[in-house]
């Protein structure tokens, strides 16, 4: 699968290496961010010889900044609570009956 936000490897069987690459904006995560890393994360939970998913980010100054607030801004409240939810639901943060994740 091709990604825009972030990148991953493996650079020993087993062992993946995921990059956020978003350094201009402190690898801020915005949903197209979020839904890159779960894919990414599935695709690795279903290599059966996987042991590790090591998460990093791009640049000097930032592993990642949180979510990118610059995408949120215009969100009314439903939206703001479905992004939440949804970011809560790929990173598996919360009890996934909470948020209704499928």
């Amino acid at each position: 699968m091709s990604y825009q936000n972030i990148t991953i490897e493996q650079p020993e069987p087993g062992i993946y290496l995921l990059t956020v690459n978003r350094p201009k904006a402190l690898n801020a995560l915005n949903s197209a961010t979020l839904d890159e890393i779960g894919a990414a994360a599935e695709a690795v939970a279903a290599d059966e010889n996987a042991r590790v998913l090591l998460v990093t980010g791009a640049g000097e100054k930032a592993f990642v900044a949180g979510a990118d607030i610059s995408e949120m801004q215009n969100f009314t409240p439903a939206e703001g609570e479905a992004f939440s939810a949804r970011s809560a639901c790929r990173a598996g943060s919360v009890p996934r009956a909470r948020w209704n994740c499928s």
